[in-house]
């Protein structure tokens, strides 16, 4: 197998802040935690290399929790308010004001305060509220996209090494999915 990839180069001025620290750790984590599966699987057939197979499996199943752990953090202060944002948008052009008279919304149909010229308070209020409910069923549907995918690959191969890395992959998986849905310039749900 492959060595793992070496980290990335430092900025130009020669350090890195705490957040490129941890990224470039972050990015290493798995492939270490092949290169340990593979080791693992290489000594399970030796005689005598059981007990040394256990440990890389072991340090495998660590690598993977622990870059899934990366992701969830990345995942959490990097992508999930990139989506509130984008989703912010969507909803604030698409809320309609059914309830407002007419004469109280701006030409484009928006519930504007006259004197601001910016969305009224009650409309950001809904607005945000909506967002953080979609925004939520995001991550609430990719951590039960990983955790039935960790359960169902336990529960097929009984391998913990595979099943971290099936997970490992999971997380991947779903976090592209979000990044594609939030899009901007992408349709959804029927958007003109």
């Amino acid at each position: 197998p492959p060595p793992p990839p070496p980290p990335p180069p430092p900025p130009a001025d020669g350090g890195m802040n705490l957040l490129e620290r941890i990224d470039a750790a972050g990015s290493r984590l798995k492939p270490l935690a092949l290169d340990a599966k593979d080791k693992s699987a290489a000594l399970a057939s030796e005689s005598g290399g059981r007990l040394k197979s256990i440990l890389y499996a072991s340090e495998a199943c660590a690598l993977f929790t622990l870059f899934m752990l990366y992701r969830a953090y990345r995942g959490f202060f990097v992508l999930l308010p990139a989506v509130f944002r984008r989703v912010y948008v969507q909803m604030e052009g698409a809320v309609q004001a059914p309830f407002v008279d007419e004469s109280e919304l701006a030409e484009d149909g928006r519930d504007l305060d006259p004197e601001t010229g910016r969305t009224r308070m009650r409309t950001r209020v809904t607005v945000a509220a909506l967002s953080a409910v979609v925004t939520v069923s995001y991550v609430v549907a990719g951590v039960w996209k990983v955790v039935a995918k960790f359960a169902g690959t336990m529960l097929g191969t009984s391998s913990a090494g595979k099943s971290f890395e099936a997970a490992a992959e999971e997380v991947l998986s779903t976090e592209d999915q979000i990044k594609k849905m939030t899009e901007k310039g992408r349709k959804v749900n029927g958007e003109k």
